[in-house]
């Protein structure tokens, strides 16, 4: 029995010492992730920021760590992030986190309410069981038998590919299909592949309105339950952060709510609420606060469900800022979650009863001629540098002198009547204030007007009488015109018919961003005055200062009214992020404006837009009608 004791030891060291040598030649490769959190903890990281795609993606813009660091400069920022990251990987994290006894003063994490779905929760390729193991074993062991492991299995999924396609997905405490019904309908396929794993997002496009509403019905419409397992794992991430004196900084990320309204109705507003008041109540439990985001940005802040614009990371990468510098983890204070959802959208609050009237104008020296089609490159020496950056704004709170108010209604400027003077400047006066050109009348001479001399000889007196005199022309009021007349529609193109103050942005930048909705006069192709929207971005400045225009001309899009350029945000869908890209560049130094095209206010009228010269009036027009907006 000793012998075969001793036998077995001996057989365990060679076969120890053969896999530290195998591993040693042919090291596997551990997640980069976890390599990555090594490395930050070296350094002395103070919060680490732990995530999924929302802070990563889309590829090749600004993330909401790296805008974070730059609202946070006196704290050192480490981050995780990978697509599909959730509330039980968190978990493994955590625990890996306190046993390297580091620095760590707080740690942000973010709850995604699809990853409560079966969408999220089952999929396979979701659970992460290599990335769990190696967290346990840390990477020394997970390295030395990394291929044990994987041979034995410690990588593979719990739940197999056909228990999550049979798995039942419910709208509420109602069952409406299985995951397998539910993937056909969105046709889910990967947008980032690796040798284990792939990450799926699909959203159907606005024409498929039956596919759309079955992918909201599956991402958001389950009835949360405090027993499930991430609710559990995230109970157990927030006590080990505190038992160890790290500061919990939990936040629920913002949701596409306006694209569930608009396809869903109220229910899918008051499921999420649910949801997410269950959430908020379970960490209160544990005497930690939430950050509720999830009704706070506009659908135009998103490029689908859940992925942000810049402008909508700036916004929470602000929340998260301000968070990290509470001294205590009792001031954070989450949104309320009301019946009725008021969106912040990163709105500066507006001092009541300062109506547009009592609006400092901004003082412009715009000239007509310059061109307003297109992006001026060049800008007056009081404005601030045009390159794009990333540069928040050195305040938070409006400007004093240039705050507009919220009221939605204003006496619209410039509203001209139709006559047939032709317009003398760039802006059209009222008709009582045209000038009438003197009139002199001539009378003819009732005498004969005398005739040049000629050859021909006069005639002799006969019984024939003089010729009729040549009466000389009266002069009248009407213009000498050396140009194309234009039409009395044409002398109204870009005259305003309304101005309503909008609301105020603070994006990414050098300026913050008052917003106007305008109405202005263009033509149509049977020569009638017709009207179009715009919205104007105006920069918030103290003392007067000179601003090129930028006109944007947005693509085609579709012919139905949600399809306007305008509509975007209302819509839910951003196809071209219109918005998100006039805040950023009028946030440089820009006057900018955004018009609809003819034929989106009517259903019945043919669409223009298609025809480059009716483009051309709304774009050309949209200028005029800044300037008199000035």
């Amino acid at each position: 029995m000793r012998s075969f004791f001793q036998k077995s030891i001996a057989f365990i060291a060679i076969l120890l010492t053969m896999q530290i040598a195998v591993s040693a030649m042919h090291p596997p490769e551990l997640p980069e992730e976890i390599l990555e959190l090594d490395r930050q903890l070296q350094e002395g990281v103070e919060v680490v920021y732990f995530g999924d795609s929302t802070l990563i993606l889309p590829e090749g813009e600004p993330t909401i760590p790296e805008i974070l660091r730059e609202m946070a400069p006196n704290f050192k920022i480490g981050e995780v992030a990978h697509p599909a990251y959730h509330l039980d990987l968190y978990e493994r994290y955590v625990n890996y986190l306190v046993k390297h006894k580091s620095q760590v003063k707080a740690v942000i994490i973010p709850i995604n309410m699809r990853s409560f779905s079966p969408e999220w929760d089952l999929r396979p390729t979701y659970q992460f069981e290599r990335e769990k193991t190696i967290l346990t074993y840390g990477p020394l062991i997970s390295t030395i038998f990394y291929r044990p492991f994987d041979t034995f299995g410690l990588f593979d999924s719990p739940i197999s590919e056909d228990d999550f396609l049979e798995a039942t997905v419910f709208n509420g405490d109602q069952p409406v299909g299985e995951v397998a019904e539910f993937e056909e309908l969105i046709d889910a396929s990967p947008l980032d592949t690796e040798s284990d794993f792939a990450y799926y997002a699909s959203l159907p496009s606005e024409e498929e309105e039956e596919a759309l509403k079955g992918t909201l019905v599956y991402y958001y419409m389950y009835k949360l339950d405090r027993h499930h397992r991430k609710i559990q794992s995230m109970k157990a991430t927030s006590q080990l952060l505190k038992e160890n004196g790290i500061k919990p900084i939990f936040y629920i990320s913002p949701i596409n709510y306006e694209l569930g309204e608009l396809h869903l109705g109220e229910e899918f507003h008051q499921r999420v609420a649910e949801n997410t008041a269950i959430i908020e109540q379970v960490l209160r439990q544990k005497d930690v606060d939430v950050l509720n985001l999830v009704f706070d940005l506009a659908a135009f802040n998103f490029i689908d469900t859940e992925h942000l614009t810049e402008n909508g990371k700036v916004y929470v990468a602000q929340a998260l800022a301000e968070a990290i510098e509470q001294p205590q983890p009792g001031v954070l204070t989450s949104s309320s979650v009301d019946d009725a959802p008021t969106p912040r959208i990163s709105a500066v609050e507006q001092p009541a009863g300062q109506g547009p009237s009592s609006l400092p104008t901004p003082t412009t020296t715009l000239e007509p001629e310059a061109s307003v089609a297109a992006l001026i490159p060049t800008t007056s020496a009081s404005t601030a540098q045009s390159t794009l950056t990333r540069t928040p704004t050195s305040t938070r709170t409006p400007l004093p002198t240039a705050t507009p108010s919220r009221t939605p209604t204003q006496t619209p400027r410039a509203t001209a009547t139709a006559t047939a003077e032709p317009a003398a400047s760039a802006t059209p006066l009222p008709p009582t204030a045209t000038p009438t050109r003197p009139t002199a009348t001539a009378t003819p001479k009732p005498t004969a007007t005398p005739l040049p001399p000629t050859a021909t000889p006069q005639p002799t007196a006969t019984a024939t009488p003089e010729p009729t005199p040549t009466p000389q022309p009266t002069p009248t009021n009407t213009p000498v015109i050396s140009e194309t007349p234009q039409s009395p529609a044409r002398q109204q193109a870009g005259q305003l018919t309304l101005i309503d103050f909008w609301t105020t942005f603070e994006p990414a930048g050098n300026y913050v961003i008052d917003v106007y909705h305008l109405r202005f006069r263009t033509v149509d192709r049977n020569e009638r005055v017709t009207e179009v929207e715009a919205d104007l971005y105006v920069p918030q400045v103290d003392d007067p200062t000179d601003f090129p225009i930028f006109i944007y001309a947005p693509g085609t899009t579709g012919l139905s009214n949600p399809c306007a350029p305008l509509n975007e945000g209302s819509s839910g869908r951003n196809w071209g992020q219109y918005h998100s890209y006039m805040l950023e560049y009028t946030a440089q130094g820009f006057i900018g404006l955004l018009p609809n095209y003819q034929g989106f206010d009517d259903d019945k009228l043919p669409h223009p837009y298609f025809i480059s010269e009716f483009q051309a009036h709304a774009l050309l027009d949209g200028g005029r009608a800044a300037f008199h907006f000035f």
